[in-house]
């Protein structure tokens, strides 16, 4: 067989083993020589090729064989040694992933165990990733405990400039004091219009600096913004700056007029 490059082989070698493992619950197939005829295949596939044959060239050929499982008639594997068989000859990721769902559905008994599962379920997305890699049926498994990690941060992140005029505005008569507005003025309407505002100077703020920085949103909320960060950032950027302005505008008319029925 022509020669490969060190990650090709690493690549046949993991191939070969999947195979045998397979082979391993069907006694009335020779595993060796299915091997030799998958070498055979391979060799005859790398012709023309030059040397050493690049990880990249050998994918294109083991893609056209399929997967190791193929070589093994279903009906010859009961249901329980297929998910073992997956366990053990997945990639390492889909592995993880795997772990990181179970460890997931055991935070019920052990609450900790989240915060591992959250950690494997980065580790695969980074995996993927330094291998240039789609996740895949994997994301399946490792997007819960993500999801469940970055939408309550996210709706944190997104929504504490609510808080201020709310608490500034409970205070009442005092606040409208502040502010200088008459007593009368209706202080439901003004925290609205205030909490808006400040949500949308914030979101403003936020887009512009991932504008600058996008990588950022990539990297907190991967892989959910992988592609799409730039996006996010002028979405949330305009989103904000409209919500300002359009709250900057209704407030003013809400103020003139609470002051002009004052006077009247």
């Amino acid at each position: 067989m022509k020669s490969l490059t060190d990650n090709a082989q690493n690549r046949l070698d993991k191939y070969i083993s999947e195979v045998r493992t397979f082979l391993q619950t069907c006694t009335n197939i020779d595993a060796d020589e299915v091997q030799r005829d998958i070498s055979e295949h391979i060799e005859a596939e790398l012709m023309g090729l030059s040397e050493p044959v690049s990880l990249k060239d050998l994918e294109v050929v083991l893609d056209r064989l399929g997967n190791p499982s193929q070589w093994v008639p279903d009906e010859a594997v009961s249901w329980w040694r297929k998910i073992i068989l997956r366990l053990r000859t997945g990639p390492e990721d889909f592995r993880l992933a795997y772990i990181s769902f179970g460890l997931l559905l055991l935070t019920f008994l052990f609450p900790p165990f989240f915060l591992f599962s959250f950690l494997l379920a980065r580790v695969c997305v980074y995996e993927a990733s330094s291998r240039e890699e789609e996740l895949g049926a994997q994301k399946w498994l490792i997007y819960p405990p993500l999801l469940l990690v970055y939408v309550p941060i996210s709706v944190l992140v997104l929504s504490w400039p609510l808080a201020g005029p709310y608490a500034f505005l409970s205070y009442g008569d005092y606040a409208l004091q502040l502010l200088g507005l008459p007593a009368e003025t209706s202080t439901e309407l003004l925290t609205l219009v205030l909490a808006i505002f400040s949500t949308g100077i914030w979101w403003f703020i936020l887009g512009v600096l991932l504008l600058i920085c996008p990588e950022l949103l990539a990297f907190l909320v991967r892989p959910f913004a992988d592609k799409h960060s730039h996006q996010c950032a002028k979405t949330l950027l305009w989103t904000g700056l409209v919500m300002a302005m359009m709250c900057a505008t209704t407030g003013t008319i809400f103020v003139w007029w609470a002051i002009r029925n004052t006077g009247s």
